[in-house]
């Protein structure tokens, strides 16, 4: 009974937690991880700066990489496969996958490390400093960002691109999504089986050593047990 209910929680655990490989964050663990990796070329001064570098990772990452065209959709076929990793500074690589590579309920299907490999990249309007439109621009600004309406706006327009995606003809991934509650079948449970079986086997075998023992040890009790002699 202890074992198969100690059976029983590792299941109930692996069913919950399934094992993952771990996610790639850094410019070290794609050295580590040994797939091979692309590189999106803008002619900005990051890339000057990555090719001037002796750091060895940040050598290693620009000598051996794989040159990848501009897109304005970001391809990720092969990330999502698991056969490459893709590293893009500038293009919308967030947006393509929420898109185009997450299920039907926003969860996405491809990892996107949040460690920036370079400086991130802002966008900007420029005033002039005593331009009168500046304070009333800084006040509406801050009172959007305040409400969080930048974010919403994103999630927003990111909706309906994907809804605009899923109606479409386009070639979507192979995916079915997996229900978060299923039934157990009769293959998920054969292991308790077989533990039960072997716990029975372990208790006859038992109890028979246990009786062929006690009735030895009454053997020999009863030929050293001295009988009085009735004359």
């Amino acid at each position: 009974m202890v074992l198969a209910n100690a059976y029983g929680g590792s299941l109930k655990a692996w069913l919950t937690y399934p094992a993952r490989t771990k996610p790639i964050n850094t410019l070290s663990d794609i050295l580590k991880s040994g797939l091979p990796w692309g590189l999106v070329l803008y002619g900005e001064e990051e890339e000057t700066v990555m090719a001037q570098s002796e750091e060895p990772v940040m050598k290693a990452i620009w000598t051996r990489k794989n040159i990848v065209e501009f897109s304005s959709i970001p391809q990720l076929n092969g990330i999502y496969r698991g056969e490459e990793v893709l590293i893009d500074y500038k293009s919308g690589v967030e947006q393509t996958i929420f898109v185009r590579y997450s299920t039907p309920a926003g969860n996405p299907l491809v990892h996107m490390s949040q460690t920036p490999v370079v400086r991130t990249n802002m966008a900007a309007w420029g005033f002039h400093k005593y331009n009168p439109w500046k304070s009333r621009f800084d006040k509406i600004m801050r009172l959007m960002i305040e409400a969080g309406l930048p974010k919403f706006y994103q999630k927003r327009t990111m909706a309906r691109m994907k809804e605009i995606y899923l109606a479409s003809d386009e070639e979507k991934p192979d995916f079915k999504e997996r229900p978060q509650i299923s039934s157990l079948s009769i293959d998920d449970l054969q292991g308790p089986f077989y533990l039960t079986f072997l716990g029975f086997v372990c208790g006859t075998v038992l109890f028979i050593i246990e009786k062929v023992t006690k009735g030895q040890q009454e053997l020999r009790v009863s030929k050293n047990r001295n009988y009085p002699i009735i004359m």
